[in-house]
């Protein structure tokens, strides 16, 4: 496995953490590459708790030669070994193949926000339609929707956090590099990240689906207060509590990582 291959971890972690909404309301079954760790995952682990603030941390000192490729070598690279490490049908369907670490640092910093533009995500949109139930009066999301995204959640929870973090080192350069492009140039794209995870650890999951409204072409929630959380909020209440357990538990462990908290 060379080194390229270990990079593509980090970036089907963030990819899969929600640099779109669209994949996580899929139906796709991935491959699952020697990449990805083998261990079993329970069903429904218990919801972490929610951290009581924010806590800021130094980026991690990048490795002295992370021998990334040049510039305009960086997509091409990338997309041959997403194609190798998930399946070249998966990933030539699912992912864009240009401009992919600005992708990713893009849809990090919009997840707390109230949309993502299409232009900035990483995954495209997967055929499927949300699926609810109860009538015009009383819609709400529908357990039929557990089956669609299973197979992202389990490529999701079995990532190898280790890896993950020791390849995040390598690439964190262009992570700031670009991040302080699209943000205030004094701030840190790590800051940032661990800022983003936290919000996605302090989502309460309803046990029952919240009421939602079909007001257009798309579905909100009743709930005011719902409907205005962010898109990776919005995320991780249409997974449904089983789903957004163990997402939110694979947040934590890399939380952890990043932070050095026990």
């Amino acid at each position: 496995m060379n080194r390229f291959s270990k990079s593509l971890l980090w970036l089907v972690f963030v990819g899969l953490v929600g640099l779109s909404i669209y994949l996580w309301i899929s139906h796709e079954q991935p491959q699952i590459s020697q990449l990805l760790a083998r261990a079993p995952v329970s069903e429904a682990p218990p919801r972490p708790p929610a951290p009581s603030a924010v806590t800021f941390v130094p980026p991690p000192e990048p490795l002295a030669d992370p021998s990334l490729p040049a510039p305009a070598d960086r997509d091409a690279a990338l997309a041959n070994l997403g194609r190798a490490a998930l399946g070249a049908v998966l990933f030539d369907e699912r992912f864009e193949a240009t401009g992919i670490v600005r992708r990713i640092v893009v849809s990090v910093d919009g997840l707390p926000g109230p949309k993502l533009a299409q232009k900035d995500r990483l995954l495209r949109a997967v055929p499927g339609n949300f699926a609810v139930e109860g009538g015009d009066t009383d819609l709400r999301r529908s357990p039929l929707n557990d089956a669609r995204y299973r197979p992202l959640v389990d490529a999701f929870a079995q990532l190898n956090v280790a890896a993950l973090l020791l390849h995040y080192r390598q690439w964190y350069p262009l992570f700031q590099q670009i991040y302080a492009e699209i943000a205030d140039p004094r701030a840190l794209f790590n800051d940032r990240l661990i800022a983003v995870i936290d919000q996605l650890l302090a989502v309460e999951i309803p046990a029952s689906p919240p009421r939602l409204v079909h007001p257009g072409v798309y579905y909100r929630y009743a709930d005011p207060a719902l409907e205005a959380q962010g898109v990776g909020a919005k995320m991780l209440l249409r997974l449904g509590p089983a789903h957004a357990a163990r997402v939110q538990h694979k947040l934590q462990e890399f939380r952890a990582g990043l932070t050095g908290a026990p």
